[in-house]
């Protein structure tokens, strides 16, 4: 096989995993009327030829993939934690199930990163987001009874919905839900406003998949995924001024930090007004009681080493049922990344999780004027954006997707290209009399 056909073949499989992670095998999903687990056999047996197919991968890219192992320690104590906790999670069984799942984005992300420049992985990952959410618009639009969402019992047992919310209406496409197919819009445009902003002869191409996507949020009502889409464009901008205006870069800070200031006051003063700009309730639909539950009772009742990995809100857990009639709906988790990590993995597991997610935007602001990685612009709004997500939503290392890849793919990434970057230590210059010294005692 010659270099070019498996570059192809590696780079596809790259964009058939990330729309696997991204959620393509939703639609085999299936509930039990009588209100037993949900199955997804589409979704194992897809799973499995990934975990397969980056295991002959990882093996052929052996040489490439050992000094990322390297750099990366802080993923590897995370991951021993998480393995760790099958041994007092609620549910063993049910934890390396999700666990063996949860793997898969982990290695594709390393093969990825071994494999591939920085920048031509994104665009790989571009690519799928787009075409997942372009075939997700046509079965929206041509097979409304499969990618439009209704308020049947099912839809509703499926989506674990706060009391009076409704989907009737809202694109899900091929992914099964609309919150689903609002976050694919968001990595669209992430990775894309990015290839607009660097690729300036591409611009025709790369505006107009901006605007579909956005089209594709509006129409799939996640009101998340439509700020964060906001946020995304903001960001560019604000860089783009940074590095316009670098001598007014600490007034623009204050500037940012003023308004910032503000807004959060505003929040605290007038919670009602406050979320009904943003279409939601003061309870942020049934997220603050959840807060409270989980901070007052949950994370204290086992801070060190928590419940489990994804073993918590289960229906075979009591505690989470007695959640269930506090809060007054089936939460399917704790609806933040970093209470949810305390929840699941303790107090230490949230600490590993929060220190990868600080340090990966740590390093992209130190490196972001580095012109031999332009790759890191895409990294840090990718960073920025996805630590606000999980104030709203547990994405942060809790489950086997797109989140988890992306954010493991660019600590892989930008932590190799920081220790490569480490100026070389010298060997200290040896004295003359010492060389002398050790010259007589040889001839001796």
């Amino acid at each position: 096989m010659n270099t070019h056909r498996a570059g192809l073949i590696e780079g596809g499989f790259v964009i058939f995993s990330v729309a696997v992670f991204l959620g393509l095998s939703n639609l085999g999903r299936t509930t039990d009327p009588n209100g037993g687990p949900q199955h997804n056999p589409l979704n194992t047996g897809l799973y499995l030829v990934v975990l397969v197919g980056v295991g002959l991968l990882l093996w052929m890219r052996r040489r490439e993939v050992i000094p990322l192992l390297a750099s990366s320690k802080l993923i590897w104590i995370f991951m021993a934690w998480a393995t760790a906790s099958i041994v007092w999670s609620l549910d063993a069984n049910l934890a390396v199930r999700r666990l063996i799942l949860f793997y898969a984005p982990l290695l594709v992300a390393l093969y990825a990163a071994a494999r591939f420049d920085p920048s031509t992985t994104i665009k790989l990952s571009g690519w799928a987001y787009f075409w997942t959410i372009f075939v997700s618009a046509a079965v929206a639009i041509l097979l409304p009874n499969i990618g439009v969402m209704k308020d049947s019992w099912e839809a509703l047992k499926w989506a674990n919905l706060a009391e009076g919310e409704k989907l009737g209406g809202d694109w899900s496409g091929i992914l099964g839900h609309k919150n689903v197919l609002g976050f694919a819009t968001l990595a669209n445009t992430q990775v894309f406003a990015w290839r607009w902003y660097v690729e300036r002869d591409k611009r025709w191409l790369f505006g107009p998949i901006i605007l579909f996507g956005i089209f594709v949020a509006y129409k799939s009502h996640s009101a998340t995924s439509a700020l964060l889409i906001a946020l995304t464009l903001g960001t560019y901008f604000f860089v783009h001024v940074l590095r316009k205006a670098r001598r007014l870069r600490g007034l623009i800070f204050f500037a940012m930090f003023v308004v910032a200031a503000a807004v959060l006051v505003a929040a605290l003063m007038l919670p009602d007004q406050f979320t009904a700009l943003v279409g939601k309730d003061a309870t942020l639909t049934g997220r603050v009681p959840i807060w409270i539950v989980v901070l007052d009772h949950v994370i204290p009742s086992r801070p060190i080493f928590g419940w489990g990995f994804n073993t918590y809100f289960i229906p075979a857990n009591p505690d989470y049922l007695r959640l269930v009639g506090i809060v007054g709906w089936p939460a399917p988790h704790a609806h933040n990344g970093y209470l949810n990590l305390a929840v699941e993995l303790g107090i230490p597991g949230a600490v590993l999780g929060t220190l990868i997610l600080l340090r990966l935007i740590a390093g992209a602001v130190r490196r972001l004027d580095d012109d031999r990685a332009p790759w890191v612009l895409n990294v840090l709004v990718f960073a920025v954006t996805f630590a606000i997500l999980n104030m709203v939503e547990s994405s942060l290392l809790r489950i086997s997707d797109n989140w988890e890849f992306a954010l493991l793919f660019c600590c892989f990434v930008l932590w190799r290209h920081q220790a490569l970057s480490r100026p070389k230590a010298r060997p200290a210059a040896r004295r003359w009399s010492a060389f002398k010294s050790n010259e007589t005692k040889e001839s001796k």
